[in-house]
């Protein structure tokens, strides 16, 4: 018969923990859906409190507790321009929770995070040496994961060869400038720049594609990728920005530095020629 109590009391007790677990479950889709409708800092603040809640009832539902820090990272990363939490949360994620799961979506916000830690001028976007080193770590240890989270978000954005999702290219932008900053790898850096760029230009913001080409030409003057991008520079300059003082001052660093070059410098000595002239003078021009 004590046997028989201490069952039921055990099965009471289970039932109580499931239905309390059910119920937070609930009360976070509802949560989820009302932040997607309208972003407020009460109900980001309450999801988040309510990811960690679940985690901390439940240690040892990985699956799920590896989806919910992940979800409470990107909320304080992106809505709330604070990186230290966010940090932290992956990192116990990467540590207690990522065991034989698909890291992709965790690995690939890691890289986004330690990209902003690295370029970002706010002070909330600064970690401390012990939470860098731990991402510098975890990044490193999981490259094939972040390479899986490019590829997946590339499918998602391009369709039929168009980037039709804004905010999705500007992820992969960021994935693959953290992953530019824990490779050792030139060839690996140049063609992580070369598509970050060729991206920032295909959704039209050209100054971040010019920072991104200007990064590969300054560290690697010598890499063949590296003319790409400087006669890129140039050509946004003077097609996408219309800054031509600019233009000029690119496309003749361009010709000092590379003189010779066969794929680009007969094209820079044209544009060099044409550089702020009318459509009517460059038809005479060729007349002539």
């Amino acid at each position: 018969m004590k046997i028989h109590y201490c069952v039921l009391a055990a099965v009471a007790i289970f039932t109580t923990a499931c239905n309390s677990t059910s119920k937070e479950k609930e009360l976070m889709q509802g949560l989820e859906q009302r932040l997607a409708l309208e972003f407020t800092n009460e109900r980001s603040d309450s999801l988040v409190t309510l990811y960690r809640e679940l985690v901390k009832k439940n240690p040892d539902d990985h699956v799920n507790n590896l989806e919910y820090l992940t979800r409470a990272a990107e909320i304080q990363m992106m809505r709330k321009d604070n990186a230290a939490p966010a940090a932290r949360w992956l990192n116990d994620a990467m540590i207690n929770h990522s065991k034989g799961q698909d890291l992709a979506r965790t690995v690939g916000l890691y890289a986004r995070l330690y990209n902003m830690t690295q370029y970002k001028s706010a002070s909330t976007y600064h970690l401390g040496n012990k939470d860098v080193t731990a991402m510098q770590d975890h990044l490193r240890n999981n490259t094939r994961w972040i390479d899986s989270a490019m590829v997946r978000i590339d499918q998602k954005m391009n369709v039929g060869g168009i980037v039709n999702d804004k905010a999705l290219a500007r992820q992969f932008i960021e994935i693959a400038e953290g992953y530019t900053a824990i490779t050792s790898s030139e060839d690996q850096y140049a063609e992580l720049l070369i598509k970050a760029g060729g991206l920032a230009k295909t959704i039209e913001e050209y100054n971040k594609a010019i920072v991104l080409y200007h990064r590969l030409s300054e560290r690697l003057p010598g890499h063949p990728k590296a003319r790409t991008a400087l006669f890129m520079q140039g050509f946004i300059y003077e097609n996408d920005l219309n800054d031509l003082a600019k233009a000029k001052e690119t496309y003749e660093a361009f010709l000092q530095k590379y003189p010779d070059d066969a794929d680009y410098a007969d094209d820079v000595k044209v544009a060099l020629q044409m550089l702020g002239k009318a459509p009517e003078e460059i038809i005479k021009g060729f007349g002539k």
